[in-house]
């Protein structure tokens, strides 16, 4: 029995272990890419949408440029039905008054489409780009092949300790020695039992 519990314990092991360990992450990358643009003066503003892969855990940065002051914000647009360009977006989560660049950074819990917005602070045109690069790690699977394996050889040593405790728990003790010894019951078989040839018993007279 204390072999089948033994077979038991490592086949749950080997399958525990498998599981706790934890598998090597793949990163993965997102980017968008805005312009150049040739942007006039006026008060309607521009926009562009930036995409990324929604995630718990991630690390988002926007980056733009101008050549010349500019206004421009960053909003989150990632609970629009409709698409970012047709949803009322609340306040900006980044905003520059005026400027000729700018950059934001973000990490954790990122949620996409955002959207980014500008419009020329001066009264010539302007020249503006922009950038947004995401990045964010998952959880490769193992391999096929080593799943199967590990699980199969973890589902055998778990079926042999099963048959052995079942086999020491019912099975009846001593069923695997030799017949039971021979005990003389009279004094006729005691050299049979011996091992002697058998006495011949004597004759009545007729």
């Amino acid at each position: 029995m204390a072999v089948g519990v033994g077979f038991l314990l490592l086949g749950a092991g080997a399958v525990g272990a498998f599981l706790l360990v934890p598998s090597r992450g793949v990163t993965s990358d997102d980017a968008t890419v805005i312009g150049p643009v040739s942007t006039p003066p006026g008060s309607t503003a521009h926009a562009a949408v930036l995409t990324g892969t929604t995630t718990g855990t991630g690390s988002f940065g926007v980056h733009w440029i101008s050549t010349g002051p500019t206004v421009v914000d960053l909003y989150d647009a990632s609970n629009c039905p409709l698409g970012a360009s047709n949803c009322p977006l609340g306040m900006p989560i980044a905003a520059w008054p005026s400027n000729d660049s700018g950059h934001w950074n973000e990490s954790g819990a990122l949620a996409f489409p955002l959207l980014l917005t500008w419009r020329v602070a001066g009264t010539s045109n302007v020249t503006f780009q922009a950038s947004s690069d995401e990045q964010w790690t998952t959880s490769a699977p193992p391999p096929m092949l080593t799943t199967l394996l590990v699980f199969g050889s973890g589902g055998v040593l778990a079926a042999v300790g099963a048959v052995a405790v079942f086999l020491g728990l019912f099975l009846r003790t001593g069923v695997y020695q030799g017949p039971p010894r021979l005990v003389s019951r009279s004094a006729d078989d005691v050299e049979s039992i011996a091992g002697g040839p058998p006495r011949e018993r004597p004759r009545s007279p007729r």
